[in-house]
């Protein structure tokens, strides 16, 4: 949503293009993360299906979020405030479900011999990877190569750990991770 808030504030003059991007830097684009971890094993990470698929929640009563920028077309039109309580309870779905998800995958990071899903796990080690934490990653090739696993889930985490071991310039282990 980052560039969404840019262009608003650039469009309603509050900022030059420039200035909203300092004004609103740093930002974590959950968005990314959710679907470099669950990308692969979910039909999409619509947050939505997001909170289905892995916090077991249903909203109810919720107004779809493409919806939402019509009701506060409606609010500005009308100044009616009450336009404004479907949005306020929307927004507030999401952001406790990013931060549920959040604490999800902090967990998951921390302890990885919970998560039981080969693919989620291959996904969390490849994240890892590319975000230079070797450690952990290793720790989730070890998790994943004593696990039966199908043949190119194998070859996932032979290159997760592969990966880490030179990276932490550890060749001694190689052999051991191969056999």
């Amino acid at each position: 949503d980052l560039s969404v808030l840019q262009s608003r504030m650039t469009m309603h003059r509050l900022y030059s293009p420039r200035e909203s991007e300092l004004k609103l830097t740093p930002h974590i684009d959950l968005l990314h993360l959710y679907r470099a971890i669950w990308g692969k094993s979910l039909p999409n990470c619509r947050l939505g299906t997001l909170e289905e698929s892995i916090l077991r929640w249903k909203r109810e009563n919720d107004v779809p979020g493409a919806i939402v920028p019509s009701l506060y077309f409606a609010y500005l039109q009308t100044g009616d405030a009450r336009t404004l309580d479907p949005i306020l309870k929307h927004n507030r779905w999401d952001i406790l479900s990013m931060v549920s998800l959040l604490f999800f995958i902090s967990h998951e990071v921390s302890h990885p011999e919970d998560i039981q899903e080969h693919q989620r796990l291959i996904q969390l080690g490849h994240l890892l990877n590319r975000r230079g934490e070797f450690q952990s990653s290793k720790v989730i090739a070890d998790h994943l190569l004593q696990r039966n696993l199908q043949r190119d889930q194998q070859n996932d985490a032979l290159h997760i750990g592969i990966k880490a071991v030179k990276s932490l310039k550890q060749h001694h282990l190689l052999y051991p991770l191969l056999h």
